[in-house]
């Protein structure tokens, strides 16, 4: 679609077993992503630098929420705003998103524009004005107060703190309740009155106010029908369309490429995609026992080739591929684990991470087994969380003089199943659709 080869691109992020999809993504020959972990080329100073972020090992895993976690992380990168894990010379970045039964997607990103003048003025989030409409509240001079403080004193705030903080107020105008969201953890820090913190920080980072949205699309795996709708109401209620969007492990790619579709096709010139999740202590797991499973055809070929056991079945799914591409290439569990050291070096740098502790290579391989060779420190932690992205037109980004920040999807695709995933009787086959 792009026309652009895996050689030109630097920098990439991916939710999926890593070293299977190094070589379903033509990063290495079919067999040596092995010899592609013990060179260093999956980390900065060598070939490529994946997962910058941490990955899901560190940075969490809220189903709805990843796949636009992912595109903001390769934006920030794009524009070097990525703090100390920063890659050099980002031309492009390229996004995988696997949802086990629902869908796999991925995206290439560019910066759009080489040159251009300064985005138009607006809330940055980062000072000044609070987002939102928090009048009428007797803390709302107090919280100004705080907002401008955070501006006036650089970062210095936000070092001492190192956290997000949320107040929940009474006593507003009519009775009303009011939220406030305090995120001395990045940057300057922000204040936010009410609503999504993900959506108020993608509209100041995009510098568009919701007003300019035309449609949202709102990913989640574990919440009622219509929960996206609940979600944006808080930052307005514009009468605009809203999509609730569920696919899995892949639901923020795809609302994302839906949203991305409907801009594309000139219906609309700008949209919003909303991705979050609120979930439950312990493992993945099924929510309905009187109907049939989503996944239960994959679970047939897993059953089909290796024993069931009491493990958390995406452990399970894995952790069999896995052991597939050992017996195949004669791959060492070291080198899955060496994935993990990675992942848990690069989360150290991001403050969005859930975790940013590093290990050493045997407290890794050393943790409590979940399946197999695959330990505690290599699987990720169930999360809640949240993330968005404003998707425009390049004439609307133009007429907004917003060309400084804007980043360009070059190519994006979405695959489902072909049959070939269940008549192969392959756990790599199951895992590598990309």
């Amino acid at each position: 679609v792009s026309g652009k080869k895996i050689s030109d691109i630097i920098v990439i992020d991916n939710d999926a077993n890593e070293l299977i999809t190094y070589e379903a993504l033509g990063l290495c020959p079919p067999g040596k992503a092995g010899e592609l972990i013990d060179r260093g080329d999956n980390t900065y100073g060598g070939k490529y630098v994946i997962n910058p972020s941490g990955g899901l090992i560190s940075k969490g895993h809220p189903l709805g929420a990843t796949g636009l976690a992912q595109c903001s992380e390769l934006c920030w990168q794009l524009r070097g705003e990525a703090g100390k894990r920063q890659v050099k010379d980002v031309r492009l970045a390229l996004q995988h998103n696997l949802g086990l039964g629902g869908a796999v997607v991925v995206s290439l990103y560019r910066k759009g524009f080489q040159t251009g003048q300064q985005g138009s003025s607006g809330n940055t989030g980062s000072g000044g004005r609070i987002k939102g409409n928090p009048d009428g509240f007797k803390v709302s001079p107090y919280m100004e107060f705080l907002s401008q403080a955070m501006e006036e004193d650089e970062e210095n705030l936000v070092e001492k703190f190192r956290g997000v903080y949320g107040f929940k107020v009474t006593g507003g105008p009519n009775g009303q309740e009011g939220y406030w969201i305090i995120d001395a953890k990045q940057g300057k820090g922000t204040v936010i009155y009410n609503g999504s913190q993900a959506v108020q920080k993608a509209l100041a980072d995009a510098k568009v106010d919701y007003s300019a949205i035309k449609q949202a699309f709102v990913g989640f795996v574990y919440g009622d029908s219509c929960s996206g709708q609940r979600a944006l109401y808080d930052i307005g209620m514009t009468g605009i369309p809203i999509y609730n969007v569920n696919n899995n492990c892949s639901t923020g790619s795809s609302a994302l490429f839906l949203a991305k579709q409907l801009v594309e096709s000139g219906v609309i010139d700008c949209a919003l995609a909303l991705g979050f999740e609120k979930m439950e202590r312990g493992s993945l797991s099924a929510k309905y026992f009187d109907r049939a499973n989503p996944s239960e055809k994959l679970v047939e070929v897993m059953g089909g080739l290796h024993d069931i056991t009491g493990s958390p079945i995406t452990a399970q799914f894995f952790g069999n591929a896995g052991l597939e591409h050992m017996k195949k290439f004669g791959t060492k569990p070291e080198h899955f684990a060496k994935i993990a050291y990675k992942n848990h070096k690069h989360s150290v740098n991001n403050p969005y991470s859930q975790f940013q502790d590093e290990y050493t290579l045997e407290q890794i391989m050393k943790s409590p087994s979940v399946h197999g060779y695959l330990t505690k420190l290599q699987c990720c932690p169930t999360s809640d969380g949240a993330a968005a992205c404003v998707l425009a037109s390049e004439e609307f980004v133009k007429r907004h003089g917003l060309e400084a920040n804007a980043i360009e999807i070059v190519g994006m695709e979405m695959a489902t199943d072909l049959p070939s995933t269940h008549t192969e009787k392959s756990m790599m086959k199951v895992l590598s659709r990309s």
